[in-house]
C-alpha cells in the first residue's frame, strides 16, 4: 500500500530533507531518487497490484500501482529541475 500512499502524500507535502539527511544521508531529490530506484528496481508492480487490488476503493487506482516506477520517476525528475 505504500505506493498508493506516495500518490496521495506527494500532492500534500514535501520530504523533510534535513531529517532525511540525518537518518538516511538523503540530502536532496537526487539522493532520494537514487535510493528509491535501488529499492524498487526489482519489484514486480504488476504482481504487487494484484496483492493490493482488493483493498482499493476505486479499481482504477490499480494503474497507480502498476505504473509506479514511471510515475515516481516523472515526479522526481520534475522536482529535480
Amino acid at each position: 500500500m505504500k505506493y498508493i500512499d506516495f500518490y496521495f502524500l506527494q500532492s500534500k507535502t514535501y520530504p523533510d530533507f534535513n531529517y532525511l539527511k540525518k537518518i538516511a544521508n538523503l540530502g536532496d531529490w537526487k539522493d532520494l531518487k537514487k535510493e528509491v530506484d535501488k529499492k524498487i528496481k526489482d519489484l514486480n508492480f504488476k504482481a504487487l497490484s494484484r496483492d493490493v487490488e482488493k483493498f482499493l476503493f476505486n479499481r482504477k487506482d490499480i494503474e497507480k500501482v502498476t505504473c509506479f516506477k514511471e510515475y515516481f520517476n516523472d515526479i522526481i525528475t520534475e522536482r529535480i529541475k
